[in-house]
């Protein structure tokens, strides 16, 4: 039984690098011109920054077209009883926050995964 989580996290960490969802759309405002705002961020085109609390990248393109990217892990299905933790470490920037444990009670089997 301990053979399972092992293969699991063996093919996990073999795609580690292809989880992430991006959106990419217009984050303008009125009340803000010439800024992509999102979240708590007003930033310029050509910026970067992470949203406070959110494990997040947001970019600010040409024309005010916003790119965000944030971990994916919905490809990623666990078989019962596991399931994903809580991040690690939210405050880090993206995608070092991406961090989360896989919990299998049964197995007392925890591990890292890292996007």
């Amino acid at each position: 039984m301990k053979f399972l989580p092992l293969v699991l996290l063996f093919c996990l960490l073999s795609v580690v690098g292809t989880f992430a969802k991006s959106l990419e759309s217009f984050y303008c405002t009125a009340e803000h011109p010439g800024k992509c705002v999102y979240e708590d961020l007003i930033i310029s085109p050509g910026e970067t920054a992470k949203p406070k609390g959110k494990c997040q990248r947001f970019s600010c393109g040409e024309k005010l077209v916003g790119h965000v990217e944030s971990c994916d892990y919905s490809r990623i299905i666990l078989e019962p009883p596991c399931w994903w933790g809580d991040l690690e470490n939210p405050d880090l920037d993206y995608p070092n926050c991406c961090e989360r444990k896989i919990i299998c009670p049964e197995t007392d089997y925890t591990t890292d995964v890292y996007f």
